[in-house]
């Protein structure tokens, strides 16, 4: 066995465990080594002013350094939360499941779960964290896709009647709020409102 080699590894390995121990030292931890060496320092060699200020330097440091990690971790949850905002009203479509299912529908609102990734909530009741988005498209495209195909909703807009409607796609078009429509053979059903669609 080559003993040259397995001492760089110990000193490679002790030197990174001494690196990370340092890293994970907050401003706390270092205010208080700086304090028990000013108590047990030698009266009569006392640390010089310029090594104090070195000190010192390396604790504001060591607190801009939090700071700014805050700050990044608050700007990049922001930034999630936006580009997941621009998706409400959109149609979206996950990627295969484990058990081959996918979820899809219009992005009807958003949330962040507790570990703080955004999740879109859809028209059809279903949930798809941002992450596994496969595809996006407009309403209306996605509307466009849907002709001569079965769908099946609950429209809606009448919330005192609401009622099960399913029909065939004939055209795509648009109510006064922009909203896709589905012209059915049967009546027309609001894109958001489409709960199942049938091959």
């Amino acid at each position: 066995m080559d003993i040259a080699s397995l001492t760089n590894e110990t000193q490679s390995a002790a030197s990174t465990q001494k690196r990370s121990g340092f890293e994970n030292m907050g401003s706390e931890d270092f205010l208080k080594l700086l304090i028990t060496q000013l108590s047990n320092q030698d009266p009569f060699q006392p640390a010089s002013n310029e090594e104090m200020m070195r000190q010192i330097a390396t604790l504001r440091d060591i607190e801009m350094s939090t700071s700014i990690t805050d700050a990044m971790r608050t700007l990049t949850g922001q930034q999630k939360f936006g580009s997941a905002g621009s998706m409400i009203g959109r149609y979206v479509k996950s990627a295969p499941q484990a058990d081959g299912s996918v979820q899809e529908g219009v992005v009807t609102s958003i949330r962040l779960d507790p570990s703080g990734k955004a999740v879109l909530n859809l028209s059809t009741g279903g949930e798809i964290p941002l992450d596994q988005v496969a595809q996006i498209e407009t309403a209306q495209q996605a509307a466009e896709r849907l002709i001569q195909k079965e769908v099946t909703g609950v429209d809606l807009r009448k919330p005192a009647g609401q009622q099960l409607v399913r029909g065939v796609v004939t055209a795509v078009g648009a109510d006064e709020t922009g909203d896709a429509v589905l012209h059915l053979d049967t009546g027309d059903l609001r894109l958001r409102d489409v709960v199942a669609v049938s091959a």
